[in-house]
């Protein structure tokens, strides 16, 4: 594996124990993981992690679905506070550090796709990483068009706002939602968007909702 470690220079706090943290994430996703450590407001690092590997998005849930890829539990993935393969390394770093450990970004660079996942609140994404994959997995026909176009980028959870200029009066997109959490929209980029607009895809519709968007924020 060809991960690393993308150090910057803080003022006195570093995460200890990182370099262990990801030869282990390398071995239960088979990737290659990049691990950047950033600042939060209060001047505390943060995690963003990078995952590279060579297989597709078909062939990753094949193997997450089967309970081989990342070390999910599929019976107990949707149990409150139950940890993931991730969520267990998490807690192992967190041992070592006396301030708290979190992850900003965790981003998935398949052959076929780009998945990036964001921070909405604390341990968020070592709290669902486990349901964003099964959602994927439950609305891959859907997102890709019934299996006719895999998006290059899919964006999770939609963060800013976004202004509609809709094809009709009656798309059910809002623009103004600001509570939006992992499961109401993402956004998507295809190839076949001329604009390399995002488009937005509706989880509780199955639905994607094409036209212009600007970002407002």
């Amino acid at each position: 594996m060809g991960g690393r470690l993308l150090r910057n220079k803080f003022h006195d706090k570093q995460i200890t124990g990182l370099e262990c943290f990801r030869k282990k994430l390398e071995r239960h996703f088979f990737s290659d993981v990049f691990v950047q450590q950033i600042l939060d407001k209060n001047g505390v690092p943060k995690m963003v992690l990078n995952f590279y590997a060579n297989y597709t998005l078909a062939h990753c849930l094949y193997h997450f679905n089967n309970g081989d890829w990342g070390n999910f539990d599929q019976e107990q993935c949707n149990v409150p506070e139950h940890k993931t393969g991730l969520g267990n390394l998490v807690s192992e770093l967190q041992e070592q550090n006396p301030f708290k450990v979190d992850i900003a970004e965790l981003s998935l660079h398949l052959k076929d796709v780009s998945i990036v996942i964001s921070k909405i609140h604390e341990d968020s994404i070592t709290k669902e990483f486990g349901n964003i994959m099964s959602a994927i997995s439950e609305n891959f026909v859907y997102f890709t068009k019934s299996l006719s176009e895999m998006p290059y980028e899919i964006f999770i959870p939609i963060f800013t706002e976004f202004t509609l200029v809709p094809p009709n009066p009656t798309d059910s997109f809002d623009p103004f939602k600001k509570d939006i959490g992992y499961f109401d929209y993402w956004a998507l980029y295809f190839d076949s968007n001329e604009n390399s607009d995002a488009s937005i895809y509706d989880l509780k519709n199955k639905e994607i909702t094409f036209g212009d968007f600007l970002l407002l924020g």
